[in-house]
């Protein structure tokens, strides 16, 4: 965690001093904005092992700063919440895997019938983008680069129908009920990594008068790494809790495999969220272009081309 925060810090100061050294730059032309987005998000085109995924809801919220080095060509940064809801859900599962109750081992049986679960996370990124537009009064803009973030809010929430508990104990030979459970639900911290993702992003940037903009397009985003930390895919779905045998603990479809027989299966392989949605951005605009001298004359042509 610490190793994050420093990584998180450095590249906060590196952003800062970028736009310093900008500033400090007239001869660019440079914009300050703020942006509202938001669509659709899914694991396609990853696949579940074991169940299904479905189209959750994505926002996403930014303050950006745009050094343009030609009316054309211009570099973007800044920094973006990005609030990914994604679902799972599978119609029936079953599992078993070796237990001990504080006194002798067993082998704990679960089943569970419509699982669903809705997972939402938030991420602290920070883009760089390459921007292209062109000339103009309103131009066409188009923006490919990426991402890389921190998370800083991340939950589950699983909702079943029905799940049963038994103990199967080999040394008796007898089974012992551990609880039904009718329209459950359960609550809990997903663990998640660093986020790096490729992004594009076109549209239409319309000038609204003298050096204020307003863009509007659509984007897209996807997550180039597993967000899944290493080592937490291969939880039990169902955790038999031995100070509590009455209230098991029901684990992210995310971080689970399901056992049969010592045979372990997770639910998914990977997690790499895709996003697909639409965003406007207020853009305050003020330097000039490059050997460019500023009149009202100049700027009227410049509208004009």
């Amino acid at each position: 965690m610490l190793s994050k925060i420093k990584k998180s810090g450095l590249g906060i100061i590196f952003l800062f001093g970028c736009i310093q050294l900008a500033i400090a730059q007239p001869q660019y032309k440079q914009e300050f904005s703020f942006s509202l987005g938001g669509g659709v998000s899914s694991f396609y085109p990853e696949k579940m092992n074991i169940g299904e995924n479905k189209l959750g809801i994505n926002g996403n919220i930014s303050i950006d700063y745009t050094c343009l080095f030609s009316r054309f060509v211009g570099i973007t940064t800044g920094i973006n919440l990005f609030q990914y809801n994604t679902k799972t859900s599978i119609s029936s599962v079953s599992g078993n895997y070796p237990a001990y109750d504080g006194v002798e081992p067993f082998i704990y049986n679960y089943a569970i019938n419509n699982l669903d679960e809705s997972q939402q996370f938030i991420y602290l990124k920070v883009p760089l983008m390459l921007q292209f537009q062109t000339s103009g009064y309103n131009r066409f803009y188009f923006r490919m680069g990426g991402t890389a973030g921190l998370p800083v809010y991340q939950r589950y929430t699983s909702k079943q129908n029905t799940l049963s508990a038994t103990g199967y104990y080999p040394e008796q030979d007898i089974t012992k009920n551990l609880g039904l459970y009718e329209n459950s639900s359960y609550k809990g911290n997903l663990d998640l990594d660093l986020i790096y993702t490729a992004t594009i992003e076109t549209g239409i940037k319309w000038t609204v008068f003298d050096d204020f903009y307003i863009y509007t397009g659509i984007y897209a985003d996807y997550v180039i790494n597993s967000i899944r930390k290493q080592g937490t895919g291969n939880k039990n779905l169902v955790d038999y809790n031995i100070e509590s045998p009455y209230t098991p603990t029901i684990n992210s479809m995310l971080h689970s495999a399901v056992t049969q027989d010592g045979v372990s299966t997770p639910f998914i392989d990977k997690i790499n969220p895709v996003s697909l949605g639409i965003k406007i951005q207020l853009s305050f605009g003020f330097g000039d272009y490059i050997g460019k001298r500023t009149s009202p004359a100049s700027k009227i042509i410049e509208y004009t081309r």
